[in-house]
């Protein structure tokens, strides 16, 4: 065991020596100093816009930094050793084959970390520079655990749809339950929908609605709803009649499913700090005839909080991208120990793009329309691939959403266990030559 650690840890500094040696971090400065230079200057509608397009920017170029890296640099290294000679020289030593591994794989890590870091921190002060608002809040957000929907006579029935549209009689409803979690006084629920006009031909695109509160524990013994009200940050929402405002109603506007935007795209109610710790109900009823609603499942209704600064975020959402670059650097330690550089290359290439098509394979599937080999065949593909898509950090930074740190021990997880499996791999076939 003294070994193995030591070990990992020599590999590791050798690694990070040569990194340094062949100035790899050098690509991180040239995109930093991209990213400084092209951030500030990019002209949108608004301020939020701008915003959007700047987070993609920065993650889009350290996805694609740390993707190529850690396929190109593991793979070089990897089959420099074998060619040379040298990992097998090095394994006549006291330092077991695993630690090797692991080493290659650890100092790799490391340099992308520390160019992961470096545009971070670029990104952050050229949103900063280019935002006239400044640096984004972020908020976390909790999505409903169940929902069901009211008619207008005050029936109740389940939903096994991720939408529902809401037309006819006034009254009518949809009601959203959502799990125990900590009200604070800067909690929010948030709301959107998709408005339109109930007849054909209407370009109605606002409808008011009523929005009340309960504890769920007190839905069988005679609830008391509580009427919320829309909080002061609202970015709309207000109902006016004959000059004043109502306060019983909030004023729903037209938002699709593209926005998706915390700030500016959500109408914004306060939450009662009574509902703090215990399951509670959320209910919209309809009050416009002649409006159509329609509310998705996941994304429509939002309980959010503030959660930390916009670099903190980002950095979480940075981690996940390592995560996924450390399990394609270990598929690309496998595939060289086993195969020259460009098999290597062309692998962990296709393992990227095959984890980043499983939607459109699962969309396929759903078709059903193909033989019957084939279906099984993309049915063990969505299996055994690991999805790269499965935790958008992307859309979440963009759309003002922080990423907590159980998501990136989550990702971290998930992508390790297939780094695992890889390792074992490369393992095996060491062994084999060695022998």
């Amino acid at each position: 065991m003294k070994y193995f650690f030591a070990g990992i840890g020599s590999i590791m500094k050798v690694t990070l020596i040569e990194m340094q040696r062949q100035r790899v971090w050098l690509i991180a400065v040239l995109v930093a100093i991209g990213l400084m230079v092209f951030l500030p200057s990019i002209r949108a509608v608004d301020d939020a816009a701008r915003i959007r397009l700047s987070v993609v920017a920065i993650l889009s170029c350290s996805g694609f930094i740390a993707t190529l890296l850690a396929i190109l640099l593991a793979a070089s290294l990897i089959r420099r050793d074998y060619s040379q000679r040298i990992g097998f020289m090095l394994f006549s030593k006291p330092l077991p084959m695993p630690s090797y591994l692991l080493g290659r794989w650890a100092g790799l890590q490391a340099a992308l970390l520390g160019m992961l870091a470096m545009i971070a921190l670029a990104g952050t002060a050229a949103v900063a520079l280019g935002s006239s608002s400044g640096l984004p809040h972020m908020q976390l957000v909790q999505t409903a655990q169940g929902w069901q929907r009211n008619d207008a006579l005050g029936s109740e029935h389940q939903i096994y749809r991720k939408s529902v549209s809401l037309a006819g009689l006034p009254g009518n409803g949809i009601v959203y339950h959502f799990p125990a979690q900590a009200i604070q006084e800067n909690s929010r629920l948030l709301v959107k929908a998709v408005v339109a006009g109930a007849m054909p031909g209407s370009d109605q695109e606002r409808s008011p609605v009523v929005v009340t509160a309960w504890p769920t524990a007190t839905a069988d013994t005679g609830k008391e709803e509580t009427v919320l009200r829309l909080a002061e940050d609202s970015p709309y929402g207000r109902v006016e009649q004959a000059g004043q405002q109502q306060l019983e109603q909030v004023m729903l506007w037209n938002r699709g499913d593209s926005r998706t935007d915390l700030e500016n795209d959500y109408l914004r109610l306060s939450l009662p700090v009574g509902l703090a710790h215990q399951d509670f109900s959320i209910k919209i009823t309809r009050v416009d005839p002649q409006s159509l609603l329609v509310f998705h499942k996941s994304q429509s209704v939002l309980c959010s909080q503030a959660q930390g600064s916009f670099l903190p975020n980002l950095c979480a959402g940075l981690a996940i991208v390592l995560a996924q670059s450390g399990l394609l650097c270990a598929c690309a330690i496998s595939l060289a120990s086993i195969a020259n550089i460009g098999v290597t290359l062309l692998g962990g290439l296709v393992l990227y793009f095959a984890g980043h098509s499983l939607q459109l394979v699962e969309d396929v599937l759903r078709i059903g329309k193909m033989p019957l080999f084939a279906a099984r065949g993309m049915e063990l593909l969505v299996a055994i691939v690991p999805d790269f898509q499965l935790y958008p950090v992307g859309a979440q930074l963009a759309a003002g959403q922080a990423i907590p740190w159980s998501q990136v021990g989550s990702a971290w997880a998930y992508y390790g266990l297939y780094a695992v499996l890889f390792f074992i791999g490369a393992w095996f076939m060491l062994k084999r030559r060695e022998a």
